[in-house]
């Protein structure tokens, strides 16, 4: 019989998934604690092998992020690839790279 706790974890591991289907390279054995939050393009995300996504990690793909492997993210961790040049007239890209 499957527990009430394991029924619960399943389901954000339904996101590596439906990340999967989007465009984003995803590792095995990745451990999510809740949904994680993407903006962007999921193609621009690859994400290694034997990480951990605690609650309320937001990504913001809109330049490429590359995960290595064996990392652990605590809760509330924010990855964003944009910000507002020096001006103040545009936004500026710049990718991600976490060994």
């Amino acid at each position: 019989m499957v527990s009430l706790i394991s029924l619960y974890r399943r389901r954000f591991q339904l996101q590596k998934f439906f990340l999967r289907i989007k465009g984003a390279r995803v590792g095995e054995l990745n451990t999510f604690h809740s949904w994680i939050k993407i903006v962007g393009d999921p193609k621009n995300l690859k994400i290694g092998h034997s990480n951990v996504f605690n609650e309320q990690v937001y990504l913001n793909v809109k330049e490429k992020i590359e995960i290595g492997d064996n990392n652990h993210f605590s809760v509330g961790s924010k990855m964003i690839t944009t910000k507002l040049s020096d001006d103040l007239s545009h936004h500026v890209s710049y990718p991600i790279k976490i060994g």
